[in-house]
């Protein structure tokens, strides 16, 4: 009677899969919670940041905030820089008890990709009505290695020394995203050049010929 050997194939498959999955685990979207657990305070130290005030959370590859995107004197409305990133756009009240000056947000998060965290505050509950616009405003220092989990879901307090107030003042200016009617301008505009040069080219040949 013939005795059944190790098939190797099926090991190595199996093997490679476990590996895949540890490494899926390893780097994979969770959950995360961000909140403050001290209110934000206005530029007075003692007002609470008011009720829909928005609140960016920003992701960064540095230790220190790389900022937003300067033009002239004049910062630009949601912009950031050296690759940094937006994870989210909340307000103040959000997840929370109104007039409490926190929020309490849940995203989902990379842990292998998005690492450092910061939050920028404004005491606006939008992008600027005039441009430019003087903006009161404020930031976080940065939360570094946040990306590990208990139980599943990452927790990271942005005001766990109850020192957050909007401290600066700034202009800043909204760059307008160019509309459908401008983007169907310049398709026409670029459609007629082809056409153009093409007749010009169709022209020359023909002289030439």
């Amino acid at each position: 009677m013939m005795k059944r050997g190790v098939n190797w194939r099926w090991l190595i498959v199996c093997w490679s899969f476990l590996l895949g999955t540890a490494n899926y685990a390893h780097a994979a979207i969770v959950s995360m919670d961000l909140y403050v657990s001290f209110p934000i305070y206005q530029n007075d130290g003692v007002t609470f940041l008011p009720d829909g005030s928005i609140v960016e959370i920003v992701s960064s590859p540095f230790t220190e905030p790389a900022g937003h995107v300067q033009v002239g004197s004049c910062y630009i409305w949601g912009s950031t820089q050296s690759n940094e990133v937006i994870l989210a756009t909340t307000t103040i009240g959000t997840g929370v008890l109104p007039g409490s000056g926190t929020f309490f947000l849940t995203i989902l998060f990379d842990n292998a990709i998005h690492s450092n965290l910061y939050i920028r505050f404004y005491n606006t509950n939008g992008p600027p009505n005039t441009n430019p616009a003087t903006i009161v405003w404020g930031q976080s220092t940065m939360m570094v290695g946040v990306g590990g989990t208990t139980l599943g879901v990452a927790n990271v307090d942005f005001n766990q020394d109850n020192n957050l107030l909007t401290d600066q003042t700034n202009c800043f200016v909204v760059i307008p995203e160019p509309s459908t009617a401008n983007l169907f301008v310049l398709m026409a505009g670029m459609m007629w050049a082809m056409r153009a040069h093409m007749r010009r080219a169709r022209a020359n040949a023909e002289q030439a010929g």
